[in-house]
Parts: C-alpha cells; sequence; structure tokens
C-alpha cells in the first residue's frame, strides 16, 4: 500500500458533461419515481442498475422504512437515505445490518460518511453481482433502467441500433437475481419518451440493438404512465399492457402495428389510448370480513382475468346479471369491459389478494354511457364465494364518489326484479332515485346532484 492524500474526485468532477447535459421534466421524473414506489414494500432490500433513470425514486424511498442495499454503486441520494435511517439493513438475511456495494461516488460528505462505516461494505462485482448470493437475500428488488423496449418485453439498456450509451452491464444478473429471491422482484424503469421525442416503447428494437433482458425474464415495466406486468403473460396480453403505459401520442401507431402483424386481436377497439389511464382511483379496501382487497380501473390486458371471473360464477348470477343464461363470455363483451376511454366510462375491478401477481378477481363494478340517451348505466356483480361481504355496496358508493370527477349528475341500473341483493344496495344507499317495473324488470333513475 502506498499512502495518497489526493482528495477523491466528486460525481460532478467525475461526470461534469453527464450533469451539464438536457434531462427529462421534473414532472416527469417525479411520476416515474411514484410508480417505481409502488412496488416497493417497506423492508424490502433494493439492487439499483447503473442507468441515472432509476434515481428518480430515491426522493421517494423516505415514504418507506427498514430498507436494505445490495447494489453496484452508493450515491449522494443514498448515502443520505442511510444517514437518516430509511436504510438500515435490519431486515436482511445475509449481511445484516450493512449495505454492500462495488463502489461509491458521490460529494466529500458522502466520502466522509463512508469512511471507515461498519455499516457499509464493498465487496468485488463477483459478490455483489452473483445471482446465487441475491438469491439468499428476501425480499430483495432489482430496479434497472433502460432505453427502450418492444411490445414483447424485449429491453434494451446498453445500445440502440449499433450505437452503444454504456457498456456489458449487471442489469441481466440483477433481474435473475431477484427472481431467485424468496419474495423478490425486478423492476424495468423508462420514460415513455426520449428526449428527442420519439416513443421508448416500439414495435420491435431497431436492427442492431443488443437485447440486455429477454422477454422471458422481463418482470414489472414502469413509465410515468403506469405499470405493466408482463412476466410469463402472452404476447397479445404484453402489447395491451406495454401500450397502455407507452406515452399516449404513439399509442394508436402502436395499436396499428400490433393489429398488422397479429399480435392482437384486428377487432380491438383501442379505446384506451384516447385517455390516461386514473391512477387516482385505485384504492385499498377491507371488507366487512376483514379480507384486504384493491381496487382499480381496468385494464386491457385483464380479458384474462375477467374471463375467469365470468367461469367462477353460478349461472344463477350469471342471469341476473346479464338477464340471460350464458355458458362462455363472448370476445366482444370482454373487450367492451376492458377497453375503456376513461374519460367518460368505467370498470372498477376488485383483486385479491391486495397485492402481488397471483391475484384473482373477485367484483367489479361499471359504468358504461348509453349511446341512447347519453345516460350512463351502472351496473355490479360480486363472485359468489365473495358475496355478503358489502362489496357490492361499496362498489356502488364509490362509483358515485368518482362521478364528481366525470361531472356526472344522473345514473341508471337496470336490476330483474328478482335480484334482491342489489334492489337492496340501491334502495338503502341513501341515493335519491326514482323507480318503475316493466315485465320483471326495475329500471332506477339516480340524482346524483342533490
Amino acid at each position: 500500500w502506498v499512502q495518497n492524500d489526493t482528495p477523491l474526485l466528486t460525481s460532478v468532477e467525475l461526470w461534469k458533461e453527464f450533469y451539464q447535459a438536457k434531462s427529462h421534466d421534473q414532472e416527469l421524473k417525479d411520476a416515474l419515481g411514484r410508480n417505481i414506489l409502488k412496488e416497493i414494500d417497506d423492508g424490502a432490500t433494493l439492487k439499483f442498475g447503473w442507468s441515472p433513470t432509476v434515481f428518480c425514486v430515491h426522493p421517494f424511498l423516505k415514504e418507506r422504512k427498514d430498507l436494505g442495499l445490495h447494489t453496484d454503486v452508493i450515491t449522494e441520494s443514498l448515502f443520505r437515505l442511510q444517514e437518516e435511517g430509511v436504510i438500515n439493513n435490519s431486515k436482511k438475511t445475509i449481511d445484516k445490518g450493512r449495505s454492500i456495494a462495488t463502489q461509491a461516488h458521490g460529494t466529500k460528505e458522502t466520502y466522509e460518511f463512508l469512511d471507515r462505516n461498519p455499516a457499509v461494505e464493498f465487496h468485488p462485482t463477483s459478490y455483489v453481482d452473483d445471482p446465487q448470493v441475491m438469491a439468499k437475500i428476501d425480499n430483495l428488488i432489482a430496479i434497472v433502467g433502460a432505453l427502450k423496449i418492444d411490445l414483447t418485453g424485449q429491453v434494451a439498456t446498453d445500445s440502440i441500433a449499433h450505437k452503444f450509451y454504456g457498456g456489458v452491464w449487471s442489469d441481466e444478473d440483477s433481474i435473475r437475481g431477484s427472481r431467485f429471491s424468496k419474495g423478490g422482484k425486478s423492476i424495468v424503469a423508462l420514460p415513455s419518451i426520449s428526449l428527442h421525442g420519439r416513443s421508448n416503447i416500439v414495435f420491435s428494437l431497431p436492427p442492431g440493438t443488443g437485447v440486455a433482458i429477454t422477454r422471458a425474464d422481463a418482470e414489472y415495466i414502469v413509465t410515468e404512465y403506469g405499470i405493466a406486468y408482463i412476466y410469463g403473460k402472452s404476447i397479445r396480453e404484453r402489447c395491451l399492457a406495454l401500450i397502455n403505459i407507452a406515452h399516449p401520442d404513439f399509442r394508436l401507431e402502436l395499436l396499428e402495428d400490433a393489429k398488422k402483424y397479429q399480435y392482437i386481436s384486428q377487432s380491438q377497439p383501442g379505446f384506451f389510448y384516447q385517455s390516461k389511464y386514473p391512477t387516482e382511483c385505485e384504492q385499498f379496501h377491507r371488507t366487512s370480513q376483514g379480507r384486504d382487497v384493491f381496487t382499480r380501473p381496468i385494464k386491457p390486458a385483464d380479458e384474462d382475468i375477467l374471463r375467469t371471473f365470468f367461469h367462477k360464477l353460478s349461472d344463477h348470477s350469471v342471469y341476473l346479471r346479464y338477464f340471460r343464461m350464458m355458458k362462455s363470455m363472448p370476445q366482444r363483451i370482454l373487450q367492451k369491459t376492458t377497453d375503456l376511454d376513461y374519460s367518460k366510462d368505467m370498470t372498477l375491478v376488485v383483486l385479491y389478494p391486495a397485492q402481488g401477481q397471483k391475484q384473482e378477481l373477485v367484483a367489479l363494478g361499471q359504468w358504461i354511457h348509453d349511446p341512447k340517451d347519453g345516460i350512463p348505466e351502472i351496473a355490479f356483480q360480486v363472485r359468489d364465494d365473495w358475496q355478503g361481504q358489502g362489496l357490492g355496496k361499496f362498489l356502488f358508493l364509490r362509483l358515485v364518489e368518482m362521478t364528481a370527477l366525470y361531472g356526472i349528475q344522473t345514473f341508471k341500473s337496470d336490476v330483474l326484479d328478482g335480484n334482491k341483493a342489489m334492489k337492496s344496495v340501491f334502495e338503502k344507499s341513501g341515493i335519491p332515485f326514482d323507480k318503475r317495473t316493466d315485465f320483471g324488470v326495475v329500471t332506477y333513475k339516480f340524482n346524483l346532484s342533490s
């Protein structure tokens, strides 16, 4: 060893051009960061990729607690989170109480914090990026940034066409290591649009682009417009989920390309691309029996879980909802229910368990504008084994609450006279209504203005 007292270069001194370069506006970065945060739970251990894109979540990590760190590089923002106790590594299953990294860069304060700090250890990449080591860390979340992703889920992180923006990184190791981790997951984050105004979600990657993360490994894809879970999904489901989080200016083009090459059905309406997914309508709820569920607006990729929901309904429940016996859910009804213009129509789905990807659809409520008179028609349905837990009432009142966002003054609903449960929800809701009965069908008209 040779002693050297030369000051370490700060991040700005190391990458002066990077800090002076144009970047996305703060509003976009904040929206992207908040969407990433949704997939991070208290007690998780985080592994960040090298792309600066993932740094946008750092300011929001203060809303979590007992986080762990097993990552390639410690930055100024990560040092601050550890200094404030947000990162304390108390829940890690290996290297407990210690942040693990291969290197660090930041300010002079960062280096002083790291100097001989027993709460931070530096290891070679052969340890930090070893998927077998990551497999020993429960609840490991790998967060990597991307340049482009195609509609099948192939991810480019280091090059576009024949131009390289980085070397061969550890992203694929991180993705697979998180897959081996108990409770782990991987997140690929990217802005929906490039600094040059081009879509970062494309029908196909430009020729010569390196695929750093395969379509078989990609799991959560996050943009400022939402989250798409594509692991184990069909090509059709991947296309619809990724178009839904693409920049609105490019959704129609992506939809038409997907139809042209038969990735999705020619009959797909594509109403969803005309409006922004209403994240503000997402909500957690606890049923009267203490079961936690998650409710959100339906998405075009929900066709399969909607079909499964239908086949778990009794014949009686199907008849009460559709006024006739049905043995299967026609494609046109699936598309009409899942592919919505969110600016005027709404379908809320209730999912159980409240978190995770092995969720079942247990109830849904919707309003669809009647083209004859322009009045939204409301309906809801609860799976037989979930009835009696107050979900019908919850969905009705939630939809009524949301009408204020849409300026809706009147609802209507046609109910079979024998549907006592739905009639009870309507008549005990406290919402003023008029009703009439014709040939066994009760028509309710609700006055929401009062």
